[in-house]
């Protein structure tokens, strides 16, 4: 006995019809851009372990030296400390690698984490203060041409973004309005 017969492929289609994809809910969408932000932090921890700081460039160690040079007055002596000690132990450019695996892939597996994303977000800080010097802000050189701010903030950024609870809809009351329509005397 044969089952249903399935249509042909373009059958029932009109020449110029619109082919209607279904629409994701506003969770299944967060969940492919905390997946995104996951895959970007896999991405980075694969160019840590294929490329470690010892077997970089020389203009690799110029530029951290001369971050550590122009950082912040109360975080410049850490960031030479730090730059130092990767140099003199290239094998400790795994750790920061192994940390950023575990982030990537907590986020590709569970999406909806919000510990996950926290824990992005407070990584992705210690990253841009403690390995990109602040981004460079106090250094006068910064410029999104020069590589400033820094991807690690725009990862915090992202994290905290996706972090924030969803918009209320119609039906869910707003949890701000009463606060503001007491404060502006409205209602």
């Amino acid at each position: 006995m044969h089952g249903p017969r399935r249509p042909e492929p373009g059958a029932g289609l009109k020449a110029g019809a619109e082919v209607k994809l279904p629409q994701l809910t506003a969770a299944a969408r967060a969940n492919v851009l905390r997946r995104a932000l996951g895959a970007l932090w896999l991405a980075d921890a694969a160019v840590k372990i294929l490329i470690p700081f010892g077997d970089r460039a020389s203009d690799q160690w110029y530029e951290q030296i001369m971050t550590s040079e122009t950082g912040p007055p109360g975080v410049r002596y850490f960031l030479a400390w730090e730059t130092n000690l990767f140099a003199a132990h290239p094998f400790l450019w795994l750790v920061p690698a192994g940390i950023e695996l575990g982030i990537g892939a907590w986020l590709v597996s569970r999406p909806g984490s919000r510990r996950a994303l926290a824990v992005s977000a407070a990584w992705a800080l210690l990253v841009w203060v403690a390995g990109e010097g602040v981004g460079g802000l106090f250094g006068g050189v910064t410029s999104v041409l020069t590589d400033y701010p820094g991807a690690a903030l725009l990862y915090a950024v992202a994290a905290a973004v996706l972090f924030l609870p969803p918009a209320p809809g119609p039906e869910q009351p707003q949890p701000l309005m009463p606060v503001l329509s007491a404060c502006t005397g409205a209602g």
